[in-house]
Formats: C-alpha cells, sequence, structure tokens
C-alpha cells in the first residue's frame, strides 16, 4: 500500500523503560498519544493530524457564482477565493489576498470594492445639461477631457463624473470609464442641434438598460455609430422612440440594437386572418410575403417605418381544380375534358354527375375535394356501358 504520510520533523528523546514518551506539539497538527518505551534505542512513529482551520467569506453586498472553500489546513496549497461580483461597483481584492501554503488559524476574507461612477437618471441628465447650457438648443455635442472647472457632478455614485458647458459642447471628466445608468430613458430628448456623440462610444452600457425617448427630437443627430456596439453582451429594456424623429433614422442608419417589435399579419381577400405574428425588425427593413398553401400574396413587399403600424399582406384565392373525365379502361370510348374552379376556403366540393350516351355515370375518382385542399385535383369519371 502507498504510503501518502508526510514527514514533518523528527527529535530524540530519553525516559525510563516502561515510561510514556510524549510527541512534541507541532503548530498546525494534532499531537497523538504517547507511547511506551519498551526498549534502548527504540523508534517511535508519531502520526499528527493536521488542523482544519475555517475560512469565511465577508462579501460587502457581493456575491460569488461558483463553490467556496470553507476550510483548509497547514498542508494546503496556497489558496486565493475567486472573483465576486456587485452591481454598480468593480471589484478591488480581498484582503487578505490569499492563504499562502503553511498558514495556520482561522481566516476571514474580506471584498473590497470600489464604486463605478454611474451618470445620474435619463431624466436629470436632460435637466442638468438644459441648465448648464441655458437651453436644450444650445448643445451641439459631447466631449471628454483630462480636467474641467466650474462644473457639477453628474454622477449617481460617490466616485464623481464632472459636466461643464462650453461654446456648444458638453465636457465630461472622470477618472475612470462613465458608466451610463439603467434608466437613460430622455437623457437627450430635445437636444435639438446635437451632431456629436463620437465620445459615447467610451460609455459602458447597463444591462437591461432603459433607452425610451434617449434621443427623441435630436433632429441633427445622423451618425449614431458610438453607441452601436453598446448592448455587446447585453439586452436593453425599453428602446421605444429611442431614435424618433432623428435623422438617423430618417436615413435608416439606427445601430443594430434599435429594434422594432412590429405586427405583422396576413390575410386572404375575404377577409379571413391566415397568420398573425409579433417579430423584431429593424426601421427601414424590407419584409416580403411568406408562402401559403392555396393562396397567393398581391403585395410585393413591405418597408418597416413605425414601431406601432399593423402591417398587412393581402392574399387572393389560387382556383386549382381541372376535371378530366374517361370512360372505364374496358370500355372503348373518347374521353371528354371539363374545367372549372376551387379555392382552399370553400367547403368539401362533390362535382355534378356527368352524362355520356350509351354509358351510365358509375363514380367520380376522387369522390370530392375536402375543404381546406389546396393544389390541382384531376377527376376521372367513371362510366359502364348501358346494356
Amino acid at each position: 500500500m502507498e504510503d501518502n504520510n508526510i514527514v514533518i520533523g523528527s527529535f530524540c528523546s530519553t525516559a525510563e523503560k516502561d515510561t510514556y514518551v510524549y510527541p512534541k506539539e507541532i503548530p498546525g497538527y494534532i499531537a497523538p498519544e504517547p507511547q511506551i518505551l519498551k526498549e534502548d534505542n527504540q523508534q517511535f512513529n508519531f502520526i499528527y493530524t493536521p488542523i482544519e482551520y475555517s475560512i469565511g467569506y465577508n462579501l460587502d453586498g457581493g456575491k460569488i457564482d461558483v463553490d467556496l472553500k470553507y476550510s483548509y489546513t497547514i498542508e494546503d496549497d496556497t489558496y486565493t477565493p475567486p472573483i465576486p461580483t456587485r452591481k454598480n461597483f468593480v471589484f478591488n481584492g480581498w484582503e487578505p489576498k490569499s492563504i499562502p501554503a503553511g498558514t495556520i488559524g482561522d481566516i476571514n476574507f474580506t471584498a473590497t470594492w470600489k464604486s463605478l461612477p454611474i451618470l445620474k437618471t435619463g431624466t436629470e441628465l436632460n435637466k442638468i445639461f438644459e441648465t448648464i447650457a441655458g437651453s436644450r438648443d444650445n448643445i451641439l455635442g459631447f466631449r471628454i477631457v483630462d480636467y474641467i472647472d466650474n462644473c457639477v457632478d453628474v454622477s449617481s455614485t460617490i466616485t464623481p463624473i464632472y459636466a461643464s458647458y462650453d461654446d456648444g459642447i458638453i465636457n465630461l471628466a472622470c477618472e475612470d470609464a462613465i458608466h451610463c445608468n439603467d434608466d437613460m430613458s430622455h437623457a437627450f430628448e430635445g437636444f435639438s442641434s446635437l451632431y456629436d456623440i463620437s465620445c459615447f462610444s467610451y460609455f459602458v452600457a447597463a444591462n437591461g438598460m432603459n433607452c425610451n425617448s434617449m434621443f427623441k427630437d435630436c433632429i441633427a443627430l445622423s451618425d449614431v455609430q458610438s453607441v452601436e456596439y453598446w448592448n455587446n453582451d447585453k439586452t436593453f429594456g425599453d428602446i421605444t422612440d429611442a431614435f424618433l424623429n432623428t435623422s438617423a433614422l430618417d436615413a435608416n442608419r439606427t445601430p443594430n440594437w434599435y429594434i422594432w417589435n412590429v405586427n405583422i399579419k396576413y390575410i386572404s381577400s375575404s377577409g379571413k386572418t391566415l397568420k398573425d405574428t409579433h417579430v423584431n425588425k429593424k426601421p427601414g427593413e424590407i419584409v416580403y410575403p411568406i408562402s401559403i398553401d392555396g393562396y397567393k400574396c398581391n403585395t410585393n413587399s413591405i418597408i418597416i417605418d413605425s414601431y406601432d403600424n399593423i402591417y398587412t399582406f393581402i392574399y387572393g384565392l389560387k382556383e386549382t381544380v381541372e376535371f378530366l373525365t374517361s370512360v372505364n379502361e374496358n370500355v372503348y370510348a373518347i374521353s371528354a375534358y371539363v374545367t372549372e374552379n376551387y379555392n382552399i376556403e370553400e367547403e368539401d366540393f362533390y362535382p355534378a354527375k356527368p352524362v355520356k350516351d350509351g354509358y351510365t355515370f358509375t363514380n367520380w375518382d376522387p369522390e370530392y375535394i375536402p375543404s381546406g385542399s389546396t393544389g390541382n385535383y384531376n377527376f376521372i369519371a367513371n362510366y359502364a356501358p348501358n346494356n
């Protein structure tokens, strides 16, 4: 059997025969029971048990999504806890940083955090920017700078984001990347002269962010490339009217995440609803009709130009029946050809009985067309000769 014991020390001692020899106390281990000396130069093997120490965690509002280690011994390798997460904060390290190999004693880890610089809500920002600029119409663009004087703090956390207005430009200064608020609705609404938001590419968007009316009525805003990748690894909440009445929307240049959930209906010319769907489409996207058995669409395509429209494709009925009459194969006679129409919305269809001189009609093959059928039907009329 393999010996997995670790030699942690050795010592010499003297004792009288038939008396106890006590093991030394070694930090980090539980000492075993003493043994009796039976003979001179006797060798003892004392088996020590590592003490199991506890590990505690103070996450200070954070969370960890993986299993944690709650105990260790002096024989364990160096241990560093996994990185926790906390909404609106950046993890700034553990205190202590780790448990080095050979450590003894209970250990409590405390997570330290740095507050993220997060903008105020969109409605609050709109009012602040209007105030420092004198009017929303005076704001032409935004710019990130290293330092500004005569500023206001537009951060919702203890880490400041400073803002000031100078000659049409809102200057922003922050020691870290600027993070968007969960609610950015109406943030820049009504900034009719705003055309430069290129620095917004450095903003960090919030997951589930409310973008309702964020750039609404920014008439001069045509270049929104800077916010194209805001939704990388994120999803947004309400995006209603985010780019309404902007040059970007008029030119179909809105970012890929600006998707409308639109209602598309497929209706027959008789008024019957064939299909009713809600699908995600980009403004300006061209939608084409789908194939539906028994119908032919009369509309070639539709352009998505509003999120609240109901888009409708109208389908006409296909009339698709042919009647072919012939005699029973055992009787010599000439076939007669007849055509009629049938469509998918009609009731069960039974062809009328044909008449042929010298013969008696026996049956149609097939017997009839069930309601809801599609495609061409060929009916064969079978006859029996008269005696």
